[in-house]
């Protein structure tokens, strides 16, 4: 991301990066549980040790928007991308953790430390741990690395997003914070899969019922009704004791 001959919106890709970062980090919900894992910036590539650049900047646990973006700004570029040695990393920060885990990896290049990120990936998940990986790869100019990104993400169980620009990256980082859903007829058959907070589905008339996966277990909304000509919403709001959900008729289908 140091390159000066690949700009981005005009700007060092490192530096449009960390301005996204910082605004994902301000949406963030209070009760998150997050951690930061940064590499290549610490040595220059090249040097001894470039391959094992990789560091936990902030250790998992409750949301400290204060010290999330004090870890942001003092990212630097300098070396190369040893993405697989990340995942390893990263897995060993997610031991610990328990129930599912999400693992946003944001990578403008390719592996260079002649690792494999999807065998990584796919061996934590044979290990038992419950981790989910999307990568959203930011300006990648090579189809090959990107065919490459996208098997990693999916032995992963998650989504690859291609993102070249600014806005881009920043819409692809919060559909990776989006909490997928699942829609059930009335014989409980799944008819539909879905994230908050992105486009709307299309829904033949009937009663359904909604599962929402959230961090904390899962959300279930029984006897959604659908009319035709008309939109239904279900809001979701975070209280307290976890996640609230409720349904609304919201007027004609647009």
């Amino acid at each position: 991301m140091r390159s000066r001959r690949n700009k981005v919106n005009g700007k060092l890709k490192i530096d449009v990066a960390k301005e996204v970062m910082s605004e994902i980090v301000g949406l963030l919900p209070s009760d998150s549980q997050v951690g930061l894992r940064v590499y290549g910036h610490r040595k220059k590539e090249g040097t001894k040790g470039d391959c094992q650049d990789s560091q936990l900047v902030v250790r998992i646990g409750d949301l400290d928007r204060k010290k999330l973006l004090a870890a942001v700004k003092n990212i630097k570029a300098l070396g190369t991308t040893p993405i697989a040695y990340s995942l390893q990393q990263a897995g060993k920060d997610l031991a610990r953790i328990e129930g599912p885990k999400l693992i946003v990896l944001v990578t403008d290049g390719k592996e260079e430390c002649k690792g494999d990120p999807a065998a990584v990936v796919t061996e934590l998940r044979e290990q038992g741990i419950d981790v989910q990986l999307d990568i959203v790869g930011f300006a990648l100019a090579e189809e090959k690395v990107k065919q490459d990104m996208q098997r990693a993400a999916e032995a992963g169980g998650g989504r690859f997003f291609d993102a070249q620009d600014r806005d881009a990256l920043a819409a692809a980082i919060r559909k990776t914070l989006a909490m997928p859903f699942d829609v059930l007829d009335g014989h409980n058959r799944q008819v539909a899969t879905g994230l908050t907070g992105q486009d709307p589905l299309e829904m033949h008339q009937g009663d359904y019922s909604v599962i929402v996966r959230t961090a904390k277990g899962d959300v279930t909304l029984r006897d959604v009704r659908v009319t035709e000509g008309r939109s239904t919403a279900v809001l979701l709001t975070r209280e307290e004791d976890g996640i609230r959900a409720t349904v609304s008729e919201a007027g004609p289908a647009q």
